[in-house]
């Protein structure tokens, strides 16, 4: 075999390699429910999103996760299209349980200038117009104007609406470029500074907070009998495992996995992955 064509076909061999190998499918991320590969969200927008997310998933089963990647080709899948990218995304990550499997994908890609938004099996199609009604009024003309933070936490907040079982204009006002379109939404408003505005108030009376549960841990320990024993690994046989300790622990819904928010909070991909499954039913847009 003269060397020409060895190498011309080896590139032909590594051409059908690369054709025929897998889209990436990234990992889940640790902690939260974004995935930001794009670096198109802010902090104040990933806090946003996850909050209302962990809300969406506590009250309805319905966890809302957002990715963001740079382009279809980067991710070894130019010859897919974004639903079908979607769609085996949804599907590796089991975002949902399998119960009622009502999670939620919103994926965005920014190259290719186009959007997902894909719904759990449990959704079947029953939200596709209000899903397409998000996708065409809140968050393409935002992602056009370059805002893509604004169109996103949109979105979340229209499908949380949603997927409560409310209007996705509930009180006759439409999405806007913040974080709270409407007073009926129970979850913090965070500003384009990562200020969360609707708690702002309530942290001026951290210090007493933090007394209150310091003198609450000292009576508890009093209450046992204060005895103060040391055993391997600190006092009350653990180091930090006593009354006092496990006061604050589940004062503060500390639990191994998770961020230490309690059960309002968000410890990650297995907060929301529990076996859900893609049922095609979505919108998708481009811009």
């Amino acid at each position: 075999m003269n060397k020409p064509f060895a190498v011309l076909s080896f590139a032909l061999l590594a051409a059908v390699a690369v054709a025929q190998s897998p889209p990436i499918l990234p990992d889940m991320p640790r902690h939260g429910y974004v995935l930001d590969r794009a670096d198109l969200l802010s902090n104040a927008d990933v806090a946003s999103i996850n909050h209302i997310s962990a809300e969406a998933k506590r009250d309805h089963s319905a966890p809302i996760v957002v990715v963001t990647i740079r382009s279809l080709d980067e991710m070894h899948a130019s010859g897919m299209s974004v639903d079908d990218y979607a769609h085996k995304l949804f599907n590796a990550w089991q975002i949902g349980n399998a119960v009622s499997n009502k999670g939620v994908l919103i994926l965005v890609d920014k190259d290719d200038r186009k959007a997902r938004i894909e719904m759990g099996g449990g959704w079947g199609h029953s939200k596709d117009d209000e899903a397409s009604q998000i996708m065409q009024e809140s968050m393409i003309p935002q992602f056009k104007a370059g805002d893509y933070g604004g169109g996103v936490r949109a979105a979340v907040q229209s499908i949380h609406r949603v997927v409560a079982g409310q209007s996705v204009t509930q009180g006759g006002t439409p999405w806007d470029s913040g974080t709270s379109a409407d007073s009926s939404d129970t979850y913090p408003s965070y500003s384009s500074s990562g200020d969360l505005s609707s708690v702002s108030g309530t942290l001026c009376f951290c210090p007493f907070i933090i007394f209150f549960i310091i003198v609450a841990g000292v009576a508890s320990s009093a209450r046992s009998g204060f005895r103060r024993r040391y055993y391997p690994g600190g006092f009350w046989g653990g180091g930090w495992g006593g009354p006092t300790n496990n006061f604050f622990m589940g004062g503060l819904g500390s639990s191994s996995g998770s961020s230490g928010m309690g059960s309002s909070g968000f410890s990650g991909g297995s907060d929301f992955s529990g076996g859900g499954s893609s049922g095609g039913g979505g919108a998708s847009g481009s811009w």
